[in-house]
């Protein structure tokens, strides 16, 4: 299959997994759109496949938005690169002038020279911060009015995890696996990737909306922490390894 090739010219370890996998009871990717993949890549059977999400990180949990009057900044974090989509975040920004909020930008990454051009050229409206560990990171998200992850490609994405187990208002893309947990207009904010007409009209709408974004983010911390941590992962895998042992 194209897949197949496709991945081997990447890098040749995925030949060695293909391998691995054709004598494997189960693969367990961490989402069902990569089960898709591996299915059609690697010409698993479906009954093979049993995808098992990540469970979120656990600093993230110790952190909880809430809602305020005070103006606050929308956040993005991740690398600086085409594929997380930070050009068309600024490009949004850009769009919506002088209604745009603050919009603190962490990371680090190859687009480091366009990310803090922009920002020079804000007037002080986006300013830029350095990779920040889990808790700093914890922290921001409850000083934050939104979070955005733009992304263009994701398996099943960490940040978005941790957006939504602090309950920080979302606004993210439909990409990869990401549908699986961000339900549209119920937890969550759901857009194409590379539209950034799109999403200035989301950055305005939570703006315009906080009642909505607040509720929006109370939904995205209950489902992520009673579904997508780690204990639960854990549980899932002890059960898969049961039923293999049973086979």
């Amino acid at each position: 299959p194209v897949e197949t090739a496709k991945l081997w010219v990447k890098d040749t370890r995925y030949l060695q997994l293909g391998v691995a996998l054709r004598g494997a009871d189960f693969c367990s990717p961490p989402s069902h759109f990569s089960g898709v993949l591996c299915e059609r890549a690697f010409g698993l059977a479906t009954q093979q496949v049993v995808p098992v999400h990540n469970g979120v990180p656990h600093e993230f949990l110790d952190y909880h938005w809430q809602p305020s009057k005070q103006p606050r900044p929308l956040l993005f974090f991740g690398r600086f690169a085409q594929d997380k989509g930070i050009d068309t975040l600024v490009d949004a920004l850009g769009r919506l002038g002088e209604d745009a909020p603050e919009c603190l930008l962490v990371g680090r990454g190859p687009l480091q020279p366009q990310v803090e051009a922009a920002a020079a050229e804000s007037n002080g409206k986006i300013k830029v911060r350095a990779w920040a560990d889990h808790h700093t990171l914890g922290h921001l998200l409850t000083q934050s009015a939104m979070a955005v992850i733009p992304s263009r490609e994701e398996n099943f994405s960490l940040a978005v995890l941790s957006v939504m187990a602090v309950g920080t208002p979302l606004i993210t893309t439909r990409v990869g696996g990401t549908a699986e947990v961000v339900k549209h207009e119920e937890n969550g904010l759901l857009i194409e990737a590379d539209d950034p007409v799109r999403l200035a009209e989301s950055i305005a709408r939570y703006c315009n909306n906080p009642t909505e974004a607040s509720n929006f983010g109370t939904k995205a911390s209950a489902l992520v922490r009673s579904d997508f941590t780690w204990d639960v992962a854990a549980q899932r895998f002890t059960k898969l390894y049961a039923q293999t042992l049973a086979s």
